[in-house]
């Protein structure tokens, strides 16, 4: 895969996680909000309260007993989600560590390649300029013979 697939990813998966941990903050809100309003009707039972008051409080602790184990339940699904969304995210990025440094090798060999072609064009540019200016040399050395040959004798 390439880097910017994996990065998208890993963005995708944060993105999961948080939803998934606001969602189950919010299931820690009801549960406490249960488990308040269970102690508060707990609190509203007295010695005097009715037969039938107390069946209807009763009923209602019931109830609320009955959404915090939803809320429990939601809970743990929750971080069911979220262990498995941060064990992808996990992967994910040694994944991208992976193909990061399987992409850095490429350019290392891409810049040594670079750096050789560059030092054997140098070296060849350094061999012709040798070459012209032994070649040069050759020339002056030439020009002046024939400079020593060149002047006309004349017995008249």
């Amino acid at each position: 895969m390439s880097i910017s697939t994996i990065s998208s990813n890993i963005t995708r998966l944060l993105k999961e996680i948080a939803d998934l941990r606001h969602k189950k903050s919010l299931e820690i809100k009801k549960e406490n909000a249960a488990k308040e309003k269970i102690l508060s009707i707990q609190r509203t039972i007295t010695k005097n309260t009715s037969l039938t008051t107390l069946n209807s409080k009763m009923s209602d602790i019931s109830r609320k007993d009955k959404e915090v184990g939803d809320s429990q339940s939601k809970q743990a699904d929750f971080d069911k989600k979220l262990a498995d969304k941060e064990g992808r995210l996990l992967k994910e990025r040694q994944a991208l560590a992976k193909t990061e440094a399987t992409e850095q090798k490429k350019l290392d060999l891409l810049e040594k390649k670079r750096q050789k072609e560059q030092l054997e064009f140098q070296h060849k540019l350094k061999q012709e300029t040798t070459k012209l200016s032994s070649l040069n040399r050759n020339l002056d050395d030439s020009e002046r013979i024939e400079l020593q040959y060149d002047f006309f004798i004349s017995h008249a």
